[in-house]
């Protein structure tokens, strides 16, 4: 299940005095398809857009490009290209101008692929979301919200000033973002190292009952939530300001895991066993 946390982008209002001029980008689509085997790494590169991978049960590389520019002739500028090797897997490449302002220019991926062994994805000023893949996955943006689901095998994440939503990993699990909302759930019968790093903004983990470990938990401004049945190593303050860290033992132990945020809670419950809030105090009766 994905998060309910809501993630709103940083809204700037800009306003001037002199009349600018008013454009309207020129966009268009572009579809590729080379052939491709499950089990094959993926990798993929753009910048000023989103990256979505998808599985499929062809064997073929399916990908849309939606590309956009100030001008047709910018447009005509940009590059999309795709190339399979049986021993290096699958590319897929966005190539630009070589200027470091891209001037209004951007392209998002969408792309169908039999289900890969390896992605490595990086972007900028884009999300990125991954499904249903395997092995090794990298994954790096910036301001830009990141969603892996049911994936098995390593995942390392890195952005900035956006959410990060891992969903159903089996595999050790490394996430890093600024100024946004971490929400973890582990698969059944995960038990392997996870690190999540955010800021100013609360952290989420669901896990199994199945699930064996130790975790280390630090926030600032903000309480910490261990399931009531868990086996607390160290007990949070619950003051709900200043620095606050607790640690807590689930299953038999095992690996030391870690979560990290500032003003900003952190809510741990196991799979479809939410805690219901307290009842609140009734109060005391006059003499």
């Amino acid at each position: 299940m994905r998060s309910s946390m809501l993630w709103l982008a940083p809204v700037v209002a800009i306003v001037s005095f002199h009349a600018a001029a008013i454009w309207e980008p020129v966009r268009e689509t572009r579809n590729l398809k080379i052939a491709a085997s499950a089990g094959q790494p993926i990798s993929v590169s753009t910048r000023n857009g989103s990256v979505s991978i998808v599985p499929s049960d062809g064997d073929h590389l399916v990908i849309t490009a939606e590309l956009q520019a100030k001008t047709k002739e910018d447009l005509e500028k940009i590059h999309v290209e795709a190339s399979n090797d049986t021993g290096k897997g699958s590319a897929v490449k966005v190539d630009f101008p070589d200027v470091k302002n891209l001037n209004g220019m951007g392209c998002s991926l969408r792309i169908e692929v039999p289900r890969a062994k390896g992605v490595t994805v990086s972007t900028s000023n884009g999300p990125i979301d991954v499904e249903g893949m395997q092995g090794h996955a990298v994954l790096e943006t910036s301001n830009g919200p990141v969603t892996i689901e049911h994936h098995e095998g390593e995942v390392a994440i890195e952005t900035s000033n956006a959410p990060v939503d891992a969903s159903e990993v089996r595999g050790q699990l490394t996430i890093e973002t600024s100024n946004g909302p971490v929400h973890v759930t582990l698969a059944d019968g995960a038990s392997e190292k996870f690190t999540v790093e955010t800021s100013n903004a609360p952290v989420e983990l669901i896990v199994p009952r199945s699930y064996n470990g130790v975790l280390a938990v630090e926030t600032s401004n903000a309480k910490i939530s261990f399931p009531s049945d868990s086996n607390i190593n160290k007990k949070p303050s619950g003051k709900g300001w200043g620095s606050t860290e607790g640690v807590a033992t689930f299953g038999k132990g095992g690996t030391e895991s870690s979560i990290e945020t500032s003003n900003g809670s952190v809510t741990i419950s196991y799979a479809g066993e939410a805690e219901a809030p307290k009842p609140a105090k009734r109060p005391k009766k006059a003499d």
